[in-house]
């Protein structure tokens, strides 16, 4: 739970302590979690973005090296994209579904205790 609470703190929540109303606490949770299920969902989109759409005919043409020459960085982005392995990507996938379990789940049983 601290680790949650620093992160909430990080963000600007500076306002919850572990001795923080159970509601506020959840919430907390809540949040993180839906915070890193985003950063999943934000990531597997754009590899299948990249990969799906961005082949050696289309990084050759003259506008996008003009543009990887503005923005070296992008191309550093394309090319780890690119690479990266499906071993990391199923783990993602993986991980995007157990999250995702785990928001529906928690609501589930507030909404059934209700």
């Amino acid at each position: 739970m601290n680790l949650i609470i620093n992160f909430l703190h990080v963000l600007g929540f500076t306002n919850i302590t572990s001795e923080s109303d159970i509601v506020v606490l959840y919430a907390g949770s809540i949040f993180f979690l839906s915070f890193f299920v985003l950063i999943c969902f934000v990531n597997l989109t754009i590899y299948f973005l990249i990969v799906t759409y961005l082949n050696e005919e289309t990084l050759n043409k003259p506008q996008i090296k003009k543009l990887f020459e503005q923005m070296p960085i992008l191309r550093r982005i394309i090319i780890l994209y690119r690479n990266t392995r499906i071993i990391f990507i199923i783990f993602e996938i993986v991980m995007f579904f157990i999250l995702m379990y785990g928001l529906l789940v928690s609501s589930y049983n507030i909404l059934s205790s209700v």
